[in-house]
């Protein structure tokens, strides 16, 4: 048995929340971690067993899922062996190995994934914390923030795009993060539920307890950028100090606001949908 399921995120959009209340679900195995098989070059070449080594527990789950939300950056990136290349073709690998799979994507206003993912990159010492929004998302450090598709992620109509030109769309369902994980999680599991032809489940717990949503303190940052493999020392002074979440400030948002104004509404086109996001005229 392998995976005929797919949670493809985008990053920092909630789909650790659901990978984690769907396999509370007794017809569902979800595996356990991040696998990055199809976007990660290395680990692509280590063949197909290897990847199905991963789902020796699914027993008899009529859903196997993976949940790796870098699959949704289809085109962006560039393949290679570097451990921070990311295969664009991700969508093409998968429809090669499974043209029947569906697809669960959960999205979210890409002006607030750009604050989460920041405060990720914090938290991971990829950048000082004492470095600006400006900088990470168009100044100087720019070209650093591209390596991990700060902005480009944010572009669900060229990811999705990409995935509709090799899979049916009725292969896939789309949440919205706010609309569906915060503000309605149990309609939510129904729709996904009906969607994937399992049974509809009661049983689902801890629909308010957030995912994956560390950010470490000011000296863990500094921490983490001092000493990049070993997070513990982090997660010690994070005992001690305040989190220190970032936030963006107003001229960042009006840069993001207008930067994806125009791919906000190609997106809402192609998934025959509206949210909320550009509700708020910045575009100009």
């Amino acid at each position: 048995m392998t995976a005929n399921c797919f949670i493809l995120g985008g990053q920092k959009c909630g789909s650790t929340w659901l990978a984690s209340r769907l396999n509370q679900h007794p017809e569902v195995f979800v595996a356990p971690h991040e696998i990055h098989f199809f976007d990660k070059p290395y680990n692509y070449t280590k063949g197909f067993e290897w990847y199905e080594t991963h789902f020796n527990q699914t027993g008899d789950a009529k859903i196997i899922a993976e949940k790796t939300p870098e699959y949704l950056w289809a085109g962006g990136g560039l393949g290679g062996d570097d451990v921070h290349a990311h295969e664009p073709r991700v969508h093409e690998l998968i429809r090669t190995f499974r043209s029947d799979a569906k697809f669960v994507v959960v999205l979210r206003d890409p002006v607030e994934r750009v604050e989460s993912a920041i405060n990720h990159f914090l938290s991971y010492g990829y950048f000082w914390p004492w470095v600006s929004n400006k900088s990470i998302i168009h100044g100087s450090h720019s070209n650093r923030s591209r390596e991990f598709g700060l902005l480009e992620k944010g572009d669900y109509f060229s990811q999705l795009s990409a995935y509709f030109r090799v899979f049916p769309r009725e292969q896939f369902i789309v949440f919205e993060f706010q609309r569906d994980i915060v503000e309605a999680p149990e309609k939510a599991l129904d729709r996904l539920c009906s969607f994937l032809k399992i049974s509809s489940y009661d049983g689902f717990v801890d629909l308010d307890k957030p995912e994956n949503g560390v950010v470490h303190s000011l000296p863990g940052m500094i921490a983490t950028c001092l000493f990049p493999n070993r997070q513990r020392i982090a997660y010690r002074l994070n005992r001690y100090f305040p989190s220190n979440r970032r936030r963006l400030d107003s001229e960042s948002i009006h840069w993001l606001k207008r930067f994806y104004f125009e791919k906000n509404e190609l997106l809402f086109n192609l998934i025959g949908e509206r949210f909320d996001w550009n509700d708020t005229d910045d575009s100009q």
